[in-house]
């Protein structure tokens, strides 16, 4: 409550919100209301962090500015749920990371808005693997970066789900063997520039596209084969 009533009074006296790191306190439940936080609902300005394996739901519309994963096999589930999770992280940083390496997380169902300049990623560490799937749809303003700055690290989006990107850059800053995977009927629909990695000093970074009614399509609007892509050019 002390930090809702501080937001509160900082946001009619024009000052500076700092922005927080705030720790749902269950291992499940919904994430979405006031009461799912002990009344410590963060605000577009702070970080959501998740410690538990969940299931995490969400039955009405939230925003944070990012979310970070604390626990292996964490699982938000919106499947069915007509819920829009938004996210407004700016340039440079992360909007949706793991907080250590050799984790697995799940994005099942809902809509979901990575609606700043930052990268969506399944890294932050190395060799985590983010699944978005049971038709979720994810919207991506900045750069869907599967790896980010984590070895090793993999997105597979599939189950029929939605993927919007501005950019795509599999990997940055040195990091290498990540993946971006499409398959199981998902689409992947790019407005800008794809590639797999963005200096010299990243390699063996891929982009599988592979399955029966997956779609993966560029800013020409240009259907690309199915199948693995690795160094694809700029569209």
């Amino acid at each position: 409550m002390k930090h809702m009533l501080a937001v509160a009074l900082a946001s009619v006296l024009g000052l500076h919100v700092r922005a927080e790191i705030v720790e749902y306190p269950s291992t499940s439940g919904d994430f979405s209301t006031a009461a799912g936080w002990n009344d410590n609902l963060p605000t577009q300005a702070d970080t959501a962090q998740f410690n538990g394996k969940g299931p995490f739901t969400a039955s009405q519309d939230v925003t944070f500015s990012a979310m970070l994963i604390g626990a292996n096999g964490c699982t938000f589930d919106l499947t069915g749920s007509d819920s829009t999770v938004e996210l407004k992280a700016g340039a440079n940083v992360t909007s949706f990371a793991f907080t250590t390496r050799d984790w697995t997380g799940w994005i099942k169902g809902g809509t979901w808005k990575s609606s700043g300049a930052a990268y969506f990623t399944a890294g932050g560490k190395a060799s985590d693997t983010l699944i978005i799937t049971n038709g979720a749809s994810l919207t991506v303003s900045g750069t869907l970066s599967p790896g980010y700055t984590g070895n090793g690290s993999k997105m597979i989006v599939t189950g029929g789900s939605t993927v919007q990107a501005n950019k795509i850059t599999v990997a940055r800053s040195n990091s290498a063997g990540c993946a971006l995977e499409v398959r199981g009927g998902a689409t992947l629909n790019v407005s800008d520039v794809v590639g797999t990695e963005d200096q010299s000093t990243c390699y063996n970074n891929t982009i599988l596209v592979s399955g029966k009614g997956t779609s993966f399509k560029g800013a020409s609007g240009k259907n690309v084969q199915i199948g693995p892509v690795v160094n694809p050019p700029e569209f």
